[in-house]
């Protein structure tokens, strides 16, 4: 389930843009989605790339452990988006260096992180336990549950399970199935007041965060 939460919401209107959302509305209208999905066996979660009131996804330690984990009763793997560990530094501006962020993600409750193509966050969470500045428990914990996730996927029996999927991958199946996709997603809006096509004389007001965005 994806991305955790408030991702749809953003202020802006941009892709990984940051969220305001009042409690009872992130109650009433985000959770619910949410808890069905922990409700009906998710195993994993990634975590929303910005931030919800000011406070970035990879860092809140309250949506992440009190809600997800304590409300929920979540039990399977929450998985970082791509590079969002390093964008903490980067683009939130709250750890000083990607050690420090490291630091901040797997305290907050980021069980792995999403970047195959380096090593550093292991690296960096190696040092960080020798330093003392990331309890053992904390590694355990996170390595259980993928662990626990690998054997309910079956991957120990059959470590490459899948792999014959990429040949599917633009196969005329696969793209009978997204066209499917696609016209079972298109939304038809009705006309019934004649509001199109507008007449030249009319007035639009343009409002919000980007009204004289030109890149928008």
């Amino acid at each position: 389930m994806k991305h955790y939460i408030g991702y749809s919401y953003p202020t802006n209107g941009g892709d990984r843009s940051p969220a305001l959302i009042p409690e009872n509305t992130l109650r009433e209208y985000f959770l619910p989605a949410f808890a069905a999905a922990v409700k009906a066996g998710a195993h994993t979660v990634m975590v929303n790339s910005s931030e919800v009131n000011g406070i970035p996804g990879h860092a809140n330690s309250y949506l992440l452990k009190t809600v997800l984990r304590d409300e929920l009763g979540f039990q399977g793997v929450v998985v970082s988006d791509w590079q969002d560990i390093e964008k903490l530094v980067t683009i939130h501006h709250v750890a000083a260096d990607e050690k420090e962020a490291t630091r901040i993600g797997i305290l907050a409750g980021i069980d792995m992180s999403m970047v195959p193509s380096d090593y550093r966050f292991s690296d960096l969470l190696l040092q960080l336990v020798q330093e003392g500045k990331v309890p053992v428990s904390r590694i355990d914990e996170a390595v259980r549950r993928i662990l626990i996730l690998k054997y309910q996927l079956g991957l120990f029996d059959d470590p490459l399970r899948g792999e014959e999927s990429k040949m599917m991958v633009g196969s005329p199946e696969s793209r009978r199935e997204s066209l499917e996709a696609a016209r079972e997603s298109i939304t038809l809006l009705k006309n019934a007041k004649h509001t199109l096509p507008l007449a030249k004389t009319t007035h639009v007001l343009v409002t919000g965060p980007d009204a004289n965005s030109l890149i928008l």
